[in-house]
């Protein structure tokens, strides 16, 4: 097994669905679900678990504790800095939220706390060299400072610096190409050879599991008849096209993507709508969707685990009125949720032990 990743994917299940079964015994699940994750002590325990990750990646890179992938210095408790960046840019949002919100209740203590724990991170970013990391985080620092202070005031009364940050945020964009110019060229030659694909079967895709199953074909012959293509020496064995679009494209069709953009439109909407900490709602729709461009974030549990949360968060949730049906749904989910829990609490037991043979 995949001691990085399959363990973070066993605790997730075994705390989601225990979640759920506890929910389900209350006769408001929804309620006191919206409840609990809106309390202000939510956003510190994402602060408090974005500064211990950030923590481990500090004394990687110092030495202190050793990595998980020969290659990289920094991986926090994950297999490469993928899933480091990924999830550290997701819950980046919470202290930088508690940090730039003047007028709560937070006191100052606690915002300069959460302020040295988005520092922290931000810095953490920057050291594993994760480009996708780089600019969800600053994506979310732009949608903060932009909702916080009087920055787009600024912007409005003096045009210029438009320009200015314009010309930044180019400048930003080549030195994140070059800085791994290799990979990212790498990654256009994997692009490239998934247009064929979905140009193979543009509308329901390969089915689940159909890039891995079909990629290196494409791949052998669009060198074949490509023998003097600048990407040949870029080559390699790949298991996902470092784009979720593309690859969510490429398995479910322009239908798969069509809806899943849907999906995404009426989320942004609601969140807009709902007006409650939008700028929450805002960071988590720029940072998933800039993972989702250059990386594989739905690779990790943990990334959809918060990724919930925060949607639970910020979006608008209904209880239905009280009846027998809802009465049977709620009896109906603890059930399978009883078994489901018995079933992954043995799954891990089973490949998680080490086993003695005589």
């Amino acid at each position: 097994m995949n001691v990085e990743n399959d363990v973070k994917l066993y605790i997730t299940s075994i705390a989601t669905s225990v979640i759920v079964l506890l929910l389900s015994f209350t006769k408001k699940p929804l309620y006191y679900l919206k409840q609990s994750v809106t309390n202000k002590l939510f956003l510190y325990g994402l602060t408090f678990i974005c500064f211990a990750l950030s923590l481990q990646g500090f004394l990687q890179y110092v030495g202190v504790l050793s990595s998980n992938h020969y290659n990289f210095s920094i991986t926090g408790s994950f297999e490469n800095p993928a899933g480091f960046s990924a999830v550290l840019s997701l819950l980046f949002i919470a202290p930088a939220y508690i940090t730039f919100d003047f007028n709560h209740e937070h006191r100052c203590t606690v915002r300069l706390i959460c302020a040295i724990s988005s520092l922290l991170a931000f810095v953490m970013i920057l050291l594993c060299g994760s480009r996708s990391g780089i600019l969800a985080v600053l994506a979310t620092l732009s949608i903060m400072i932009c909702h916080k202070t009087y920055f787009l005031q600024t912007l409005k009364k003096h045009k210029w610096l438009n320009l200015l940050f314009s010309l930044i945020i180019i400048a930003l964009l080549f030195v994140l190409y070059h800085l791994k110019a290799d990979s990212a060229n790498g990654r256009l030659l994997i692009w490239r050879v998934c247009m064929d694909m979905i140009a193979e079967r543009p509308l329901f895709g390969f089915g689940h599991g159909g890039f891995l199953a079909n990629y290196m074909h494409y791949q052998a012959e669009y060198l074949s008849a490509h023998p003097n293509s600048p990407f040949i020496m870029l080559a390699d064995n790949m298991n996902h096209p470092f784009n979720e679009y593309i690859k969510l494209t490429v398995e479910y069709g322009l239908i798969g993507l069509s809806l899943a953009v849907l999906l995404l439109y009426f989320i942004a909407k609601k969140i807009v709508r709902n007006g409650s900490a939008i700028e929450i709602g805002l960071s988590l729709i720029a940072t998933v969707a800039i993972q989702c461009m250059f990386s594989y974030p739905f690779n990790y549990a943990v990334f959809t685990f918060l990724m919930l949360l925060l949607l639970l968060y910020v979006l608008p949730i209904k209880e239905p009125k009280q009846s027998k049906a809802y009465t049977g749904i709620r009896i109906s989910i603890s059930a399978i949720t009883a078994m489901l829990l018995v079933y992954i609490c043995f799954s891990c037991y089973n490949n998680t032990s080490v086993q003695k043979i005589f």
